[in-house]
């Protein structure tokens, strides 16, 4: 199809283009990067049914896939990286940087397909097309501050979580920018929305949402050497505002549906109560929202992401929890030091001791069965490994001697529910096992 059918790219900067990949055929939804040095990268393919404006987009700028050296994938959800294998089977040479926890599921989409038909159903495949798998060989894992060097700049590469546990942000220093994903909210520039005014909110994905995670991140980023950021949903804004406004309003976002929360609320509640809190946020802030469902694409997702949070396993689990604990008898683990409860043992999801080994660390609450299966396989400097069925839960140890790198704890206790406000270096204080 001619490029002429396709928006034309935008000059971010010198050697920066982003590319509309009309997610869902809306123009100003979903954007692409393409980082023009020495070794051509793409940041972000978008979903699979975006490919044929992704490759427009590309020889528009005059590169194809094949120049392409490195394709980026900010996180694994189908917006940003479902169109990830038709990219690389177009760009066999390049390497597909990826978070630790989101690169089997680029190996195997089976999981990652199913995962959102849970959320989308029939539709999944008209939204974002059909997924293909990326060869392992091809796979490029990018840790918590690891670098990659393009040509004239390297990249940074941040754990960054909140929206998505699997989620990395990219520090571009000539660029003077952050590649955020959806780590530092959206951007909804007045072309999508029919408003005089852009404005940036959070996106809460229907599993993942944490507001304490989401300050966390926004603490790390405040931190870097940065002045822009460009979003993947779209755009480009100041990092102050994109911190400020993310920040903010999952707080807000987390306070709302403590509010509207019981036991049975109907899903179209909590988009009504959501609804209105933007719409009197943006009022708050001196700008007149004219017609509020024009978010309401990212809207009911957030209620469903709003929903899960409060409904999610580690609000429900003590029984599992006190079951685990049993099972591994006594031990030194991570315990939040704001938290008094007895049973309060911090866990990794939670990424309070992942091994850098880039295996997804899996917590207790993540698809456990109840079906208590400890058995101790390895116990080294970078702490001791159970295995609960198929999957590996680690804890750092005291006994053991987890290395500082490892002593950070972000998110919340599984038990009581304790936030951190920022992160909390982990005091590693003895408690006995019930």
């Amino acid at each position: 199809m001619p490029s002429t059918l396709y928006p034309t790219p935008v000059k971010m900067n010198d050697d920066v283009w982003q590319i509309d990949l009309l997610e869902q055929n809306i123009p100003y939804r979903t954007g692409a990067y393409v980082i023009v040095d020495e070794r051509p990268t793409l940041v972000e393919t978008g979903a699979a049914n975006s490919h044929e404006v992704l490759i427009a987009g590309l020889d528009t700028i005059g590169l194809s896939p094949k120049d392409l050296a490195y394709v980026i994938v900010t996180h694994v959800h189908l917006d940003h990286a479902g169109g990830a294998g038709q990219m690389m089977s177009a760009a066999p040479q390049a390497k597909l940087v990826v978070h630790p926890r989101g690169a089997r599921h680029m190996a195997d989409p089976s999981k990652l397909w199913a995962g959102a038909q849970a959320v989308y159903g029939d539709r999944t495949e008209d939204l974002f097309g059909a997924v293909q798998p990326v060869p392992e060989e091809n796979i490029l894992i990018r840790d918590h501050e690891s670098t990659l060097n393009i040509g004239k700049r390297t990249l940074t590469f941040f754990d960054s979580p909140g929206h998505a546990k699997h989620h990395f942000t990219i520090l571009d220093p000539v660029s003077n920018a952050l590649y955020a994903g959806d780590a530092a909210g959206i951007l909804y520039p007045t072309e999508f929305t029919g408003y005089g005014y852009d404005f940036i909110m959070p996106t809460t994905s229907p599993v993942d949402f944490d507001p304490a995670a989401v300050h966390n991140t926004m603490d790390m980023l405040r931190k870097l050497p940065f002045e822009w950021v460009y979003h993947t949903h779209f755009g480009k804004s100041a990092k102050d505002e994109a911190i400020k406004h993310t920040e903010r309003l999952a707080d807000a976002f987390a306070t709302l549906i403590a509010d509207v929360y019981q036991e049975g609320v109907e899903l179209q509640t909590v988009i009504a109560a959501l609804r209105q809190l933007v719409e009197n946020d943006l009022r708050a802030q001196g700008r007149t929202p004219e017609k509020i469902e024009a978010l309401d694409i990212d809207i009911v997702l957030d209620s469903m992401g709003l929903l899960y949070y409060e409904e999610k396993p580690e609000r429900t689990c003590r029984s599992k929890i006190s079951a685990l604990l049993h099972a591994v008898g006594r031990m030194y683990a991570c315990a939040l030091s704001k938290c008094v409860h007895p049973a309060c043992f911090y866990f990794d999801d939670l990424d309070c001791a992942s091994v850098d080994n880039g295996e997804d660390a899996v917590s207790p609450m993540d698809g456990w069965d109840m079906g208590v299966r400890s058995v101790p396989r390895r116990s080294n400097d970078e702490g001791m490994e159970y295995s609960f069925g198929d999957a590996p839960l680690r804890f750092c140890l005291a006994a053991v001697g987890a290395p500082p790198k490892h002593q950070q704890c972000f998110s919340r206790c599984p038990v009581c529910f304790t936030s951190l406000d920022k992160p909390t270096a982990c005091p590693f204080s003895p408690r006995p096992s019930l």
